[in-house]
């Protein structure tokens, strides 16, 4: 069933490819800065910049999940999620970027890997359910998606 003209599915594709990418540095960048960054000093710097957020509303749920999930994060488990959101960020952002450039083996591998990303934050979300987790969820599904359709048209064509 086709809802758009093909065209419309190419940009879709290549605007949800170049958000991935982004997301990927940022998630590289995020990693890298708790790998290297002392908890302690992460602590302090997140507290000192949302300062006003919190003390405004203290009982805000969105404040209340952050809060409570970095201090989940154990001081010797920093350099755990610090390489996990590094690797997932350098590996996405690569991906998009072989995608962005048209090559052929980027599509399967990425629609392989992608899938896998999606299966651990299904695997996420049901432990902690969360708005933005079904949303990144849904939208990873429909990249996923944009890609094997892209990736059929570059072979048909």
């Amino acid at each position: 069933m086709k809802l758009l003209p093909e065209k419309d599915y190419h940009e879709l594709f290549r605007i949800g490819i170049f958000v991935k990418a982004v997301d990927g540095i940022i998630e590289a960048a995020a990693g890298a800065f708790i790998y290297f960054v002392n908890y302690t000093a992460v602590n302090a710097t997140l507290f000192s910049v949302f300062r006003e957020e919190i003390t405004e509303n203290p009982r805000s749920q969105f404040w209340t999940y952050i809060i409570g999930e970095w201090h989940t994060l154990s001081i010797s488990g920093h350099y755990f999620w610090g390489l996990l959101f590094f690797a997932h960020g350098i590996i996405k952002f690569f991906l998009s970027l072989a995608l962005l450039k048209r090559q052929l083996w980027a599509y399967p591998a990425s629609a392989i890997i992608f899938t896998l990303f999606v299966g651990y934050e299904f695997y996420s979300f049901l432990y902690l359910p969360s708005l933005l987790l079904g949303i990144i969820i849904v939208f990873d599904i429909i990249v996923v998606g944009l890609i094997l359709r892209e990736y059929r048209h570059m072979k048909n064509s």
